[in-house]
């Protein structure tokens, strides 16, 4: 093999196990080293995990390449900071070290993700970190309720979020219901009073059509007879969530779907609203209605994001 082979082979970092070095009885079957540099010579320099330094002969000893493991992205909710999306590498041992001990995997959302958290969390005393509540409840309305819904939100500088589905047949192909969904903020020229100009920007649940003029397209605005048509309108309701667990100590999300063995990077979409979802620490205490939690902004300069 050339020097020039071997370079690429075994860059700086490489991960080896050891099989048998030719005349070197100190060095054992299983050794594990990292690849410092390969010298003019093609001899692979190493550090070994017995404090040895010595190098390997390509053509004399006997050895494997580690490959190094893949990295998925994930969400990392930590005690009393915000969370951020990290890359950690996809092996028990990482997940285990992030979350500092045996992982346990909780489904709670309709969507397929995971929160992956400590088993012993709660057990073992670490600090409370966030609840997961029940999904919000969807209370439907008509289109001039809803506007009128923003309205009042925004009289009282509350921004709000609702969401509005169109039939089937406003589009010319197929399209599942979330596809059909528009997210629209109450902060949108068409319902603050005073404000010039007339327009709703909005965008699918499923983030693949991002910051329409939904009014341009809707037979309920400006987009006529011809213009999409409204299947149904809806608010979240957060007055009415169960709290149904507190989750102890450090924890990450993944995305989990079903067909897959293994946890996935979390996709954008589903990344920006998970993060959102946990975004703010929560202190616990007992109130006559038993555990609540109480959400706050982090002030020390460590814990900003």
């Amino acid at each position: 093999m050339k020097l020039k082979e071997i370079r690429e082979m075994y860059p700086e970092g490489t991960q080896i196990v050891l099989t048998e070095m030719a005349g070197e009885s100190q060095m054992p079957y299983g050794l594990k080293g990292t690849v410092k540099f390969v010298d003019d010579a093609g001899q692979i320099h190493m550090s070994w995990e017995n404090g040895s330094s010595l190098a390997l002969n390509i053509n004399e000893d006997t050895f494997e390449k580690v490959e190094a493991p893949e990295k998925i992205s994930v969400i990392l909710v930590e005690p009393g900071r915000y969370p951020k999306l990290i890359e950690i590498e996809d092996t028990l041992e990482a997940m285990q070290s992030l979350v500092e001990g045996d992982i346990e995997e909780y489904m709670p959302f309709e969507d397929e993700v995971a929160i992956i958290c400590n088993d012993e969390g709660k057990m073992n005393g670490l600090p409370l970190n966030r609840a997961v509540y029940s999904e919000p409840e969807n209370v439907e309305m008509s289109y001039p309720q809803l506007k009128a819904h923003f309205r009042q939100a925004e009289k009282e500088r509350n921004h709000t979020t609702g969401y509005i589905v169109f039939t089937t047949d406003s589009f010319d192909k197929p399209y599942t219901e979330e596809q059909r969904t528009y997210v629209v903020s109450s902060n949108n020229k068409a319902f603050i009073e005073g404000m010039g100009g007339y327009s709703i920007y909005a965008s699918s649940l499923d983030g693949s059509d991002k910051c329409v003029r939904l009014e341009a397209y809707m037979a309920d605005e400006h987009g006529g007879k011809d213009g999409w048509k409204i299947e149904k309108c809806y608010v979240k309701d957060d007055s009415n969530r169960e709290m149904l667990d507190i989750i102890a100590g450090k924890f990450f999300i993944a995305y989990a779907p079903i067909e897959s063995e293994k946890f996935l990077s979390m996709p954008k979409e589903l990344a920006r609203k998970y993060e959102e979802k946990f975004k703010y620490p929560e202190r616990f205490y007992k109130s006559m209605d038993g555990i609540e939690a109480k959400p706050y902004k982090p002030v020390s300069k460590d814990m900003e994001r």
